[in-house]
Formats: C-alpha cells, sequence, structure tokens
C-alpha cells in the first residue's frame, strides 16, 4: 500500500477511511504505544506458559488494571487525535468533528481505533519476526506473530 492509499471499513453504520501516517509520525506513535501498552503485556506474560496461555478472569482482570494504570489520559487523547488525522467519517475529515462524532459512542471510538491501528502497524509484527529470524531470534516469533493472521486486513 502506498503512502496515499487508504483502508476504508463500515463501523456502526459510519465508513471511516484511513490513510497512512509518515514514517516518523507512524514511529513517534508506535513508541507512545509502546510505553503505553507494555506493562499490559508484561502482566499478559507473566507466569507459566505466558502470551499463549488461556486468558482466565484473574490474568485478563491485571492486564487491564495494568494497562490502566500505565495509561496517560492525555496521551490516549493525542494518540487518538492523531489517528483522527489521517481518517474520514463518511467522507469527511475526523479530527474537526472527533468529539461531537465519538460523543456518547465510546464503543464505536474504540472499534475505529483498532482499525486505524490496524492500517497503520499491520505488517508490524511480520517484520519483526522477520527480524529475530534473521537475528537468530526465531523462538520469539511465536509469540510475535499474531495467531491466525494471514496478513489481510479484511477490508
Amino acid at each position: 500500500m502506498s503512502q496515499l492509499d487508504a483502508k476504508k471499513q463500515m463501523i456502526d453504520g459510519v465508513e471511516y477511511e484511513v490513510r497512512m501516517l509518515s514514517a516518523t509520525r507512524g514511529t513517534k506513535l508506535l513508541v507512545k504505544l509502546g510505553r503505553m501498552l507494555g506493562p499490559a503485556f508484561a502482566e499478559l506474560a507473566r507466569g507459566e506458559g505466558g502470551i499463549d496461555r488461556e486468558i482466565d478472569g484473574a490474568l485478563f482482570a491485571g492486564t487491564v488494571s495494568a494497562l490502566f494504570a500505565s495509561a496517560d489520559p492525555d496521551e490516549v487523547d493525542a494518540i487518538l487525535k492523531e489517528l483522527a488525522e489521517v481518517t474520514l467519517a463518511d467522507g469527511k475529515g475526523l479530527r474537526p468533528i472527533y468529539d461531537i462524532h465519538f460523543a456518547g459512542k465510546i464503543g464505536r471510538l474504540m472499534k475505529w481505533a483498532a482499525f486505524a491501528l490496524q492500517v497503520q502497524y499491520e505488517d508490524f509484527f511480520g517484520a519483526l519476526a522477520g527480524v529475530l529470524s534473521e537475528a537468530g531470534l526465531a523462538s520469539a516469533m511465536g509469540s510475535l506473530s499474531p495467531k491466525g493472521s494471514t496478513g489481510a486486513s479484511g477490508a
């Protein structure tokens, strides 16, 4: 996909079109996400079976707790608004209408955010697994590749 290409998805009756961030913006955003999500992933990977084990209620609660403990509300807001800058909602720029568009629709906001992040980083884990494999760290690849991922976005 070229930088100018966009992916579209219908979410709760709204067509979202997400374009790619520039490499600089995308990398900075990835680092912010890593800082925020790292403690939650560490909680998830802790214990026997690591990240591949069955998720029970206690593990899920611990992971969500770690995520909220490490998430700065202003940082989350900045990340979402950065993604809104490269998104159209029913053909209109999302950033100027962000607060009104998602008012009372946090579930829709989370679905859109997940889609927007998928568009931005769908090749990240595959590329990282390739680098680790070349470096002789193939055992780490299993925990990096999403289970059942085919590389297609479904859009």
